[in-house]
């Protein structure tokens, strides 16, 4: 896999493994979702990811394996309540099935690694990256976890569902306020995509506009320097609230129904995030949603 072939070009190489940082990991459910199968079986999946967090603590422990998707069902069309709800209820199964393996619950918190998607819904974005450290935080504590490990690493990304083909030039726009709510609400790693994802590998213009964002934002708008800067708003804060809320009583419905797995196996996810986005594209045909350069403009 990636991660074997990884160690062993920075051994060839001379490096030092030890030193290797980041995030090289796997999310089989994640896959399941996305394609409707796996490789081979769950149980060997996560069997092999338990030997990866046994592997990355002994040999490369700033490396985490486990990274924990979001795409599958923002790229369905997902909203943010059924995004955090669905990823967290992944991670809670694969926290589990580690333990069952044998791994110490310092270890898989310290293996994990989540990736959400940011939309158009601005304020929305940023209380949902507020509230879900508070929501991961409580869910580790259940577990039993020290303080330390209630923390959550999260990568954001601009979604793929806002993006359009027609007039993609919009999608500038897109990608501007996608990050700025994306570092708003305390990312900790982020990638902005060229704007022409969708219809090309991106050129040498479109490369350098989504590199100069995160330039203008660090330098220019010193978005590096707040360590909370949406805190004490009080719309911010009470949106926060209520998604937290909404996310917790979402995340106990599947908890309910078995976990994930179960959840998916009776199409529960499935059918919520198809309601959403057939919703979704009937306020797009209403204009009672506005996406520039497709309805508007």
């Amino acid at each position: 896999n990636l991660l074997a072939l990884t160690v062993a070009a920075l051994k060839g190489a001379g490096h030092d493994v030890k030193t290797l940082r980041g995030v090289i990991g796997g999310d089989p459910i994640g896959e399941l979702v996305k394609t409707g199968k796996t490789e081979t079986s769950l149980d060997a999946l996560y069997d092999e990811m338990a030997e990866t967090i046994k592997f990355a603590k002994a040999n490369t422990p700033e490396l985490r394996t486990v990274f924990i998707n979001s795409d599958a069902y923002t790229d369905g069309g997902a909203e943010a309540v059924q995004e955090v709800a669905y990823t967290f209820a992944t991670a809670v199964e694969y926290v589990r099935q580690m333990q069952k393996r044998g791994v110490e619950l310092h270890d898989i918190a310290n293996s994990l690694y989540f990736c959400f998607n940011q939309g158009a819904n601005f304020f929305m974005e940023i209380a949902k990256l507020r509230s879900l450290r508070m929501i991961w935080a409580a869910i580790m504590e259940a577990f039993g976890a020290e303080e330390a490990d209630r923390a959550i690493k999260v990568h954001g990304r601009c979604a793929r569902f806002t993006k359009t083909v027609v007039d993609p030039y919009v999608n500038m726009l897109r990608n501007c306020t996608q990050t700025f709510s994306s570092v708003v609400g305390g990312v900790c790693t982020y990638d902005n995509p060229p704007f022409d994802e969708l219809i090309r590998k991106g050129d040498v213009f479109s490369r350098r506009i989504a590199r100069n964002l995160h330039v203008m934002l660090q330098e220019e708008f010193g978005m590096l320097s707040p360590i909370d800067a949406a805190g004490g708003s009080w719309g911010v804060e009470t949106l926060t609230k209520q998604i937290t809320e909404k996310i917790w009583a979402e995340f106990q419905k599947v908890e309910e129904m078995g976990g994930i797995i179960k959840a998916l196996e009776a199409g529960y996810p499935q059918a919520q995030v198809a309601e959403v986005l057939g919703k979704r594209f009937k306020a797009l045909e209403m204009r009672s949603d506005r996406a520039v350069g497709v309805n508007m403009y």
